[in-house]
């Protein structure tokens, strides 16, 4: 007697499951790029996405994947990019389960670059599908003649551990802007006297003959 009833218990979970799926959304969410969350900036060649499906999609299995990454953000009533020109890559339907590291395939990534992603999905049983909202990343420098217009700040015939200091200005009418910064020991930025910087005693060390790191 238990066990019909678990067994019916089961069935209505999962009826039950597939169809508030369907009726409300099957949009997968936790859209990531390099493993962060938001709008990261990074700086790989070939990023790799992950996801995952809405809880509602429980006791479903993901058959395939459609990734798609523009350089524009406008979508199409079917859920795709609309502008082809735009389009840096489109992975068409790969049937697959995978839904963490899929590596980016598509046309080089530019530097100074925000990009726009989205991936579609459908069930096994072919009865559910569903496509994410978009996603940004924002590709940072990818080479070091990337550099090339920017300068160190630094002190002459220091004996000690200066602090140094440099402000400027920008357009008011500035609609977007983003800053990459380093430092051969930690650093701190403040836009409006507001302190923006989002960690302590940053960059972190390296073996600053060989590298230096840099956050954007």
């Amino acid at each position: 007697m238990s066990v019909v009833a678990l067994t019916l218990l089961l069935a209505v979970g999962l009826s039950t499951a597939s169809a508030a799926c369907q009726n409300d959304s099957c949009a997968p969410h936790d859209l990531r790029c390099q493993h962060l969350p938001g709008t990261p900036a990074i700086d790989a060649r070939r990023p790799v996405f992950s996801w995952k499906l809405p809880i509602s999609t429980r006791g479903l299995t993901q058959r395939s994947y459609r990734v798609q990454v523009s350089a524009s953000a406008t979508v199409g009533a079917d859920g795709t990019f609309e502008n082809e020109h735009n389009l840096m890559w489109d992975s068409g339907d790969v049937v697959s389960e995978d839904d963490f590291n899929v590596v980016y395939d598509g046309q080089a990534l530019r530097s100074r670059t925000t990009y726009y992603w989205k991936v579609n999905w459908s069930s096994k049983d072919g009865k559910v599908a569903g496509h994410s909202a978009v996603a940004m990343f924002h590709v940072a420098l990818l080479s070091q003649d990337d550099w090339s217009d920017a300068s160190w700040i630094a002190a002459v015939d220091a004996k000690t551990a200066p602090l140094l200091m440099t402000s400027l200005a920008v357009p008011e009418e500035l609609a977007e802007s983003h800053l990459y910064m380093s430092g051969l020991g930690w650093f701190r930025v403040s836009v409006n006297d507001v302190d923006v910087t989002p960690f302590v005693l940053g960059p972190g060390w390296t073996t600053y003959h060989k590298e230096v790191s840099y956050h954007a």
